[in-house]
């Protein structure tokens, strides 16, 4: 477990965020009207230089977006799943996340439009993850040259849909990819952990109040200890991929991170877990504002060089 310091004062953050949750506040808004939003804000912030971005269909059912930066580690990719609460977000929200990732990494980065809640439900988001996985196989490449990443509920999704590779459910022969990371990665779909109550007036973008109803919308009928819905209710993780799980201090959902690493670990997988100091929920979104935004990232490419 790796302690970083925090450059940014906790007062500071959260003044920052405050301001920006009131300038994103899309509480009032319908389903539809809120993921236009997203996307719109996603379109309108400006990216690094030298990503070339193309549209790519995986399955009738699912697409995504390719972000390829000029200077480039040839057919090494990072398979990223879009957080958003299962219900929201998309490639178009996260691009500028993305386009920051592979510019720092070098990779590629596939960001991949699953389908959502409520109007599908689990196991569609998990099984159109493992989908876009084999599809990047069947382009040539190696897995040993793929890593799942993803954000939120998209970081849970990727350590879901490695342990469904594990599983072989519904799929065969499947290799496990390089690694997976995960950005304040939602492991728990019934946000039990007591960092939910402690951080709750710090970290205003991931309550309990806000996730639960969402991972309702998500889980429908199934058990939400089911693994695959929620990952921290894994009994075995032996012989799953290393794992990168970057959180915060300040994050509601930093015990449940802490609780996976350690049981992962115990199970013999290699885990890097990073808890930064006064961070909040996907801190990594507001490089703008926040240095450790950016130095999450060099992290992140640090990490993808040696795996």
């Amino acid at each position: 477990m790796a302690l970083i310091s925090a450059v940014t004062p906790l007062d500071k953050v959260q003044r920052l965020i405050s301001t920006v949750v009131r300038e994103m506040s899309t509480a009032s808004m319908s389903l539809e009207a809120n993921r236009r939003a997203l996307d719109e804000r996603g379109a309108s912030v400006p990216l690094p230089d030298g990503i070339l971005i193309e549209d790519i269909q995986i399955s009738d059912v699912i697409t995504g977006e390719l972000l390829t930066p000029s200077c480039t580690k040839k057919q090494k990719v990072v398979l990223y799943l879009h957080g958003g609460g299962f219900s929201t977000g998309s490639s178009i929200s996260h691009r500028p996340l993305c386009a920051r990732i592979a510019r720092q990494s070098q990779w590629k980065v596939m960001c991949v439009n699953y389908r959502l809640a409520p109007e599908y439900k689990f196991p569609c988001a998990v099984e159109d993850a493992v989908t876009s996985y084999s599809w990047l196989l069947s382009q040539g490449y190696m897995s040993a040259d793929i890593v799942f990443a993803g954000d939120s509920a998209g970081g849970g999704l990727a350590m879901a849909a490695v342990q469904m590779i594990m599983l072989h459910k519904n799929r065969k022969d499947l290799p496990l990819p390089a690694g997976a990371i995960g950005l304040s990665p939602w492991l728990d779909l019934e946000c039990t952990s007591e960092s939910y109550q402690e951080n709750r007036h710090i970290d205003k973008f991931a309550s309990s109040e806000g996730l639960r109803p969402m991972g309702r919308g998500y889980m429908g009928d199934t058990c939400s200890k089911d693994p695959l819905v929620s990952p921290f209710y894994a009994a075995d993780l032996k012989g799953m991929c290393p794992l990168l799980l970057q959180v915060g201090s300040a994050e509601t959902l930093r015990d449940e991170v802490i609780a996976f690493a350690r049981l992962a670990q115990q199970d013999g997988v290699d885990v890097e877990l990073q808890i930064w100091e006064n961070m909040i929920h996907v801190w990594h979104s507001f490089g703008d504002i926040l240095p450790e935004a950016n130095m999450a990232i060099r992290k992140i490419a640090d990490w993808l060089d040696t795996h």
